[in-house]
């Protein structure tokens, strides 16, 4: 074996037939800038290589006598995992190839005349994924290093807050001086287009809080609505919405078009992740482009609550988000959902100040906007006030905590009214804690089903998410999994998702996991859940429009239990690690099960 420099791929050929193993060996170029060449002419011999060398692309037989080339990269794979797999086969069948994949081969070749051809272009197709993914991981080492540099702002961040709090009497003044500035950002008057009324209502809180609304027209064509939400109350989320408005580009500036939803909101994102924005801090958006010659109506939502369309037939229809929230992640992708606002039809956005963030009274606001929708009143603006009334009764002597925002357009000829009005005094100002818990939405069309989990995944929640997603994979319609607007997910739920993965590779089925944020994926990479991680996408899915709470187990019955164990399982079989992790909780479980259920390990 000729001297070799480490800068060279190696490449480990291992063949028991001695013609077939030089063959293979000519088949590849070795010039002295191409590739380290090594042979072993059987398993064992492959083994020693393997443990020794650190090997780039093992090209390997199937069959061979004392261990097959599967059993060979199953070894490797759990001892010496780096090497990318290329089988080879004198009688390809369609079982071996499905076989060799499903353990993590590269690729599989038939030994035939075409070889010496097909062997070099799979080399180097082996090698430039291995470049992609040595570059994929910096990558993410350097993004890792960012979300490190920016975690130490908090410090400052605190310093900062403890600093206001000392100056109370100042703040409070200031505060009242950023809400007037922050209602001069709203439009005074409603553009006056042929054929569309426009309706808003604003409402703040008695905090300064983050929501943002306008109604623009474009070259007497085009109009453009919006309504954002930032996080949180005070001048942090004052101020986060001033960012919003200044870095909004209505329209493009080499064409003069519009500016497409999707790549208004787009740009906003990128410059909260990368230039304005502390961890934490978000803004969800609803954005939209009606042209008022074509009536087609162009929506981008990221992370804001379903856009309802009353259609003419008097029919509600519900519009998710398309896209997570702005400010999360740089990578994240937004869809748009296109239609048309004829004669009669009406779309109206909100921010969920008119549920106070809970998602326990979101099915409340839900029907209190379908009941308005329904009124068949020429007054948008008698509409508007009919959900703030409802809301108010909801709400009973409770004060109002969050910023409420309702902007409606319809396709009638009407008047239109802005109303941004301070809200009514109220005697009560005690602040009280607003619990945003998780909620999972199931909805389906005939092409595709999709889940969005929202909040913090647990437990409780598994066995409906688990039933839900079995169900549609059985039908091999396509399954979307949208986390966008997920900030954590506990054990048993990671768990959980690692069965559905098997499940649909089992199955065959097609399983699209989206939207998903920085911590959540740091969950899975740290638990090793590779085959989750691949069926990730990279772009985001327009979800079905009737999205519906899915239920959730409140009690601990066998069945919950029975879920934890097998999604613990799932994860301690993904590698040692694990297993040593969750062994103990395993164990229990079991040991807990068995006593409630007289020895039986499922229940009946």
């Amino acid at each position: 074996m000729e001297a070799a420099s480490e800068a060279r791929p190696k490449i480990l050929i291992v063949d028991d037939d001695e013609v077939d193993r030089e063959s293979l060996v000519r088949a590849l170029p070795r010039t002295h800038d191409t590739y380290e060449i090594w042979t072993a002419t059987d398993g064992s011999s492959a083994q020693q290589v393997l443990s020794e060398q650190k090997v780039d692309v093992v090209i390997t037989d199937v069959q061979m006598p004392d261990l097959t080339g599967l059993e060979l990269m199953q070894w490797a794979k759990l001892n010496f995992p780096g090497p990318t797999w290329i089988i080879l086969t004198g009688h390809g069948t369609l079982a071996n190839a499905a076989e060799a994949v499903r353990l993590g081969a590269f690729d599989f070749l038939v030994k035939n005349a075409g070889l010496a051809e097909s062997l070099p272009i799979a080399v180097e197709n082996a090698l430039r994924q291995r470049r992609l993914e040595a570059n994929e991981r910096r990558l993410q080492e350097k993004l890792t290093e960012k979300i490190e540099c920016l975690g130490k702002n908090v410090s400052q961040l605190e310093t900062a807050c403890r600093l206001l709090c000392d100056q109370a009497e100042t703040i409070g003044k200031d505060l009242r001086r950023a809400e007037l500035i922050q209602r001069a950002l709203l439009p005074n008057a409603a553009p006056t287009v042929k054929g569309f009324a426009i309706n808003a209502i604003y409402r703040p809180s008695s905090n300064v809080g983050g929501d943002l609304y306008d109604v623009v027209l474009l070259a007497d064509r085009y109009l453009v609505t919006y309504v954002a939400d930032a996080a949180g109350h005070g001048v942090s989320a004052a101020m986060l919405s001033v960012i919003f408005k200044h870095r909004l580009q209505f329209t493009d500036e080499l064409t003069g078009q519009p500016t497409s939803p999707a790549l208004a909101l787009g740009a906003i994102n990128r410059y909260l992740v990368e230039e304005a924005i502390a961890p934490g801090l978000f803004i969800t958006a609803a954005y939209c482009v009606l042209d008022t010659s074509t009536r087609e109506l162009t929506i981008t939502s990221a992370g804001h609550p379903p856009v309802a369309i009353r259609h003419a037939s008097g029919q509600i229809e519900w519009l998710h988000h398309t896209g997570p929230a702005l400010g999360l992640s740089s990578s994240a992708q937004f869809a748009e959902h296109k239609t048309q606002l004829t004669e009669g039809e009406w779309i109206l956005f909100h921010t969920d100040g008119l549920w106070e963030g809970d998602v326990t009274r979101k099915a409340f606001a839900e029907e209190l906007i379908v009941a308005a929708l329904k009124h068949e009143s020429s007054d948008g603006r008698k509409i508007l006030e009919s959900m703030l009334e409802g809301a108010a009764r909801e709400r009973g002597e409770s004060p109002q905590e969050d910023d409420i925002t309702i902007l409606l357009v319809r396709g009638a000829q009407s008047s239109s009214t802005l109303d941004n009005s301070a809200p009514a005094p109220v005697v009560n100002t005690h602040a009280v804690p607003v619990s945003k818990r998780t909620q999972l939405l199931f909805g389906s069309t005939r092409d595709k089903s999709a889940i969005s989990i929202e909040g913090a995944g647990k437990w409780s929640y598994c066995a409906a998410f688990y039933e839900a997603c079995i169900n549609v994979l059985k039908t091999l319609r396509p399954l979307i999994l949208d986390v966008s607007l997920c900030h954590s997910l506990d054990s048993t739920f990671l768990g959980t998702i690692q069965e559905v993965v098997d499940v649909a590779e089992r199955e065959r089925g097609e399983l699209l996991i989206q939207g998903v944020l920085p911590p959540v994926r740091g969950l899975f990479e740290e638990l090793g859940m590779n085959r989750v991680i691949e069926h990730i996408s990279p772009d985001t899915r327009l979800l079905p429009t009737n999205m519906r709470p899915l239920p959730t187990s409140t009690g601990a019955d066998p069945w919950g239990q029975l879920r934890i164990l097998r999604a613990h399982e799932a994860l301690a079989s993904l590698n040692e690690k694990n297993r040593e992790e969750f062994v103990q909780v395993i164990q229990g479980l079991r040991l807990e099960m068995d006593r409630g259920n007289g020895g039986r390990s499922d229940p009946e």
